[in-house]
C-alpha cells in the first residue's frame, strides 16, 4: 500500500467519525438556535449529515477496504466550543450569529479535509471515490453558503442591535451621577 494510500484511509476514517460526531452536534446546536431560519438551515444540514455517514460507506466499499473510524480530535474540539459558546450566549441576542461561526467553523475545516481527499481520490485513480467525495464536498460548500448569507442578511445585524444591560447607576467619589450605558454595542 502506497504511503498516500494509508494518507488517503487515514483521512477517511476521521471524515467517518467527524460526520457521525457532527450528527448529535447538529441536532444540539439546532435546538439552542433562537432564529427559525438558522433552525431549519441546521435541520436540514443534519439529515445531509446523516447521508454522508452513508456515503463514506459506500466510499469504503467501492475501496474494497473495512468501513472504519479513527477519532477526529478537531472536530470534537469545535463541538465542544460551540457548547461553551452556546451556554456563553445562551440569553443573547447574538446566540444565533455564535452559532453559526461554530457550524462554519466546522464547515470549513470538512471543506479543506473533502478537498484534499477528492484529490488524493484522483490521483489514487479511483473516479467512482472522487465523485462521491466531492459530491460530499458540494454539500459542504453549500451549506457554508446558506451560513454565510443567514449570518450576513439576518443573524448578524440582529446581533448588532443588541443593547447593553441597564446598569444601576451610582455616584462617582466626588459626587457626579454615573448612569448605566444603553447605546447599541457598536454604536458607542
Amino acid at each position: 500500500m502506497s504511503p498516500l494510500t494509508q494518507v488517503f484511509l487515514s483521512g477517511l476514517a476521521s471524515r467517518y467519525d467527524s460526520e457521525i460526531q457532527q450528527v448529535a452536534g447538529l441536532s444540539a446546536m439546532a435546538r439552542a438556535a433562537t432564529c427559525a431560519d438558522l433552525q431549519q438551515l441546521l435541520l436540514t444540514h443534519h439529515s445531509e449529515t446523516e447521508s454522508h455517514v452513508g456515503k463514506l460507506e459506500r466510499v469504503f466499499e467501492a475501496l474494497g477496504v473495512e468501513v472504519r473510524g479513527a477519532d477526529c480530535g478537531i472536530t470534537a474540539a469545535l463541538l465542544r466550543d460551540c457548547d461553551e459558546t452556546t451556554a456563553r450566549c445562551r440569553d443573547s441576542p447574538a446566540l444565533n450569529a455564535a452559532l453559526i461561526a461554530c457550524a462554519q467553523k466546522i464547515e470549513h475545516q470538512e471543506i479543506a479535509s473533502y478537498g484534499c481527499l477528492r484529490e488524493w481520490a484522483v490521483l489514487l485513480g479511483s473516479k467512482e471515490t472522487a465523485g462521491l467525495i466531492e459530491e460530499l464536498l458540494d454539500q459542504e460548500k453549500t451549506a457554508n453558503q446558506a451560513l454565510i448569507k443567514l449570518a450576513k442578511f439576518r443573524c448578524n445585524p440582529e446581533a448588532l442591535d443588541e443593547t447593553v444591560p441597564d446598569v444601576p447607576s451610582s455616584s462617582d467619589r466626588f459626587g457626579h451621577e454615573i448612569v448605566g450605558v444603553k447605546a447599541p454595542l457598536g454604536k458607542r
